[in-house]
C-alpha cells in the first residue's frame, strides 16, 4: 500500500502558498488604488474623504485641505490620470502621475478652466491603509481664480 500521508502534505503545502502568494498585496496597484481613488473623491466633490487618505501631519496639509474644500465647493472636477512612476516597496511608495483636471465653475457661467501637471505623491503604510505623507504640487488642486 503506497504512503500517500507525505504526498498529501506537499499537495496541501504547495496549495497554502499558491493561495498565499495570489492573497498578497500587491503594493504598487495598492497605491496606484489610492491615487484613482483621490481622482474618483475630487470628481464626487468629497473633499473629507480625499483628505481622510492625507496624513495630517504631512508637509502643506493645512493647504492642501483649504485647497481641495474650495476647489470641489466651487467647480465640477473631472480628473485624467496617467501613471508616470510608482517605485518603493511594501512599506513607502513613491508616485508620480500625470494629472488632468478639467473645473467646471459652480457659479452658472460655465466658465471651463483645464490644468495639467505632473503630481508627485509619496505614500507609506500606515497599519493597514496607505497614507499620502507629502504631495506636490499643492496649488494643483487649488479653486480656480476669479
Amino acid at each position: 500500500m503506497p504512503a500517500i500521508g507525505p504526498e498529501i502534505s506537499r499537495r496541501t503545502f504547495a496549495l497554502v502558498c499558491a493561495a498565499a502568494v495570489a492573497r498578497a498585496a500587491d503594493p504598487a496597484q495598492d497605491a496606484w488604488d489610492v491615487v484613482t481613488r483621490l481622482a474618483a473623491l475630487l470628481a464626487s466633490a468629497d473633499a473629507t474623504q480625499f483628505l481622510g487618505f492625507c496624513d495630517s501631519a504631512m508637509p502643506g496639509y493645512s493647504d492642501l485641505r483649504v485647497n481641495v474644500s474650495a476647489l470641489v465647493a466651487q467647480a465640477e472636477v473631472e480628473s485624467g490620470i496617467d501613471p508616470v512612476r510608482n517605485e518603493g516597496d511594501a512599506a513607502a511608495r513613491d508616485v508620480e502621475v500625470d494629472w488632468s483636471l478639467r473645473l467646471v465653475g459652480r457659479a452658472g457661467m460655465d466658465r471651463v478652466t483645464t490644468r495639467r501637471a505632473n503630481v508627485t505623491l509619496r505614500l507609506e503604510k500606515k497599519g493597514r491603509n496607505w497614507k499620502v505623507v507629502a504631495l506636490a504640487p499643492i496649488a494643483f488642486f487649488a479653486p480656480p481664480s476669479a
